[in-house]
Formats: structure tokens, sequence, C-alpha cells
């Protein structure tokens, strides 16, 4: 019986100590930054420095609004919400890691301004940035990427008179081959054989094998997106295994602001034709039998922004495990990618590239 009560008073007690560590007391931003710091960055960041541009585009105290029911009442204050929301966008507009990024946070200027730290301080911790990303959750970032979708409307820069919808192959963050072995049959493949369909072992089991085309397979997932075609804003971001069909998610990830879509001819399917229909959503499907006409007008929006989010803003393969993450990981791209073309349609010049 003693055994028994020391056993639930540390089960009790580790719990408390996870929800502590899950739910931390909310910290506060300080508006005004020491006047030494202030003075350093005014003189090496020029007024129309991107990171300032940046900084400004949104209102990240209404941002962090989204994310109050990640914090406690009592407690140790946790790094500002703000903060760590610039944290999240800097990662991913500059195409970081957690430890770069707290690597950059402490030694380059522009993006210890644009997170909002003091001169002398270390950038926050990668262990920080990884727990906030969790806690935060899919839902939470999802909502905040539509948020920022619904300012760029506000503003006049997503016109939504015609969308493009695609989808792209994100390679899993796992191996998908192991060096040869006795057991292994000669194939003529050298010193390595692929894995099965299932690997064993596999660290990210949500991962699934699909096809780009005939002749080259992938492991991982695939990201499905919808792109204002005069814009090149991504309206809608969504992450399924890579052996999901291109043309079933199209329901999905389909936004119904649209007045026309276009796609290739993987949702050239009768449930698409029906779902535009009762939409009354102009249908400009490229059909996989004759017919099309104009309708492959715009798509190129969309491959161009797959280009973007692949390869200047963290979207090119797998960082993490497990399918919430990597929508995650998807959608913070997406949100980098859509704040660098919002910068780019308005004042060209200071766009980094992408």
């Amino acid at each position: 019986m003693r055994l028994i009560l020391i056993l639930e008073h540390v089960t009790i007690t580790c719990n408390q100590l996870i929800t502590h560590v899950v739910a931390p007391m909310r910290g506060k931003e300080n508006p005004q930054s020491d006047l030494f710091s202030q003075s350093v960055f005014d003189s090496l960041l020029p007024p129309d420095h991107f990171v300032r541009r940046l900084r400004e585009l949104l209102d990240w105290k209404a941002l962090a609004g989204e994310l109050r029911d990640c914090y406690r009442g009592k407690g140790r204050p946790s790094v500002p919400p703000e903060v760590m929301l610039r944290i999240m966008v800097a990662q991913y507009v500059f195409d970081l890691s957690d430890r770069k990024v707290e690597q950059q946070m402490t030694m380059n200027i522009a993006i210890k301004f644009f997170v909002g730290l003091e001169l002398d301080a270390c950038g926050v911790d990668h262990s920080t940035i990884s727990r906030f990303r969790g806690r935060v959750g899919a839902e939470r970032f999802a909502r905040l990427f539509n948020r920022i979708v619904a300012a760029a409307r506000d503003a006049g820069i997503i016109a939504d008179r015609l969308h493009a919808i695609d989808a792209r192959a994100v390679k899993a963050n796992a191996a998908t081959w192991r060096r040869r072995d006795d057991s292994d049959d000669d194939d003529g493949s050298g010193g390595f054989v692929k894995f099965d369909p299932s690997p064993p072992g596999n660290p990210d089991p949500d991962a699934a094998w699909g096809r780009k085309n005939k002749h080259n397979s992938f492991l991982g997932y695939k990201h499905h997106m919808s792109v204002d075609a005069e814009s090149g804003m991504i309206t809608s971001s969504v992450v399924t295994p890579g052996n999901e069909h291109d043309g079933v998610v199209m329901a999905a990830v389909l936004d119904d602001a649209a007045g026309a879509v276009v796609a290739d001819k993987a949702y050239d399917l009768p449930r698409n034709h029906v779902l535009l229909e009762r939409k009354k959503i102009e249908n400009r499907i490229i059909r996989k039998r004759g017919g099309n006409g104009n309708r492959n007008s715009g798509r190129y929006v969309v491959e161009r922004t797959n280009a973007i989010v692949k390869r200047w803003c963290g979207g090119g393969r797998a960082r993490y495990w497990g399918l919430e993450k990597v929508g995650i990981q998807m959608l913070l791209a997406s949100i980098a990618a859509n704040l660098k073309r919002w910068l780019s349609l308005t004042v060209p010049a200071l766009c980094p590239t992408g």
C-alpha cells in the first residue's frame, strides 16, 4: 500500500510538471527596446529594410491572440507569443532549422531585430521553439494561416477571380534504402536495396509510398495547395500521405471564395465537377479527353508557387515525423511564401529571392 501511494504521488507530481511545461504563463513583450540596441538597429537597418517591412506588415499582437488558450494564468512567464510567432516566420522565411534559427537570433542583427530581442540577448533555445510548435498544434497554425490570408484579402492583394490547384511530393524524413545483406537476392542494384512499401523500423509510420509518374516513386507526403492566380498567394494548404490521389483531395483544398478554378487532369473526376457546380464556381479543370480550350491558363502560377515553397521557404523535404507535424511545416512554409510574395507585390525591390 505504501508503494502504491508513493507511485501515485510521483505520478501526480510528474503530471503537474508536464502541465507546467506544456502550458506556461504567457509572457508579455516589451514594446520598447533599450536605447543602445535601438540606436544600433537604426544605424544598421535602414527604414526600408526587408525585416522592418516584414515586421510592420502584420499585427503580431492580434495574431498572438489566437494562442491565448495555450497559456495558464500563473507560473513562470514564457517567451512572449508575439516573439515566438516571429521566430516561426523567420525560420521559414530564411529556411532555417531550429538550431540554425537559434544561432542566427544571436549573431544576425536583422533577425534579432525582427524577432524582437535586445542586442545583447542570446537566441531562444531550439528546444523552446520545438515545444512551442507542438503546443500550438496544427489547428491553431491553420487559424493563423487563415487570418493572414484574410488580411491579404482586406488589403486587396488577393483577387479571388481564379484559383489554381495542384499538389507536389514531399519526401519523408526517413531512409528508403538499406545496405544489402546475404538474404537479399541479386537484382543488380549494387550494395543497396530499396525498402518494402512498409519498411520495418520506419520512424514515420504516417508516410506512404506515392508516385510522381510511372517511373518515379517516393516515400512521404503530398502538399496540396490552392493559389490565387493574380497574386500568387496561397489561400489553402492541405497535407496528406503520399499515396493519396490528387483529385480526391480537391474538396479539402478548394477555397470557396474562388470565382473560377483551374487544375490538371488528375482532378478530372465526376465528384469534382459536381462540387464546383454546386458551389457555383467556374470549372476550368483540364479534361482527360478533349474540350480543354483555354482551361490551362493560370496553372503556371501554382507551379511557380510550389517551387518557391520547396526551394526557398523550408517546404522541400519533411523535417519532422508524422502527418500533423509535417502539416505544420507546410503551413509555416506557406505563410512564409505568402508574406514574401505580399512584400514583393507592394515593394518588389525589398523581397529576397523567392
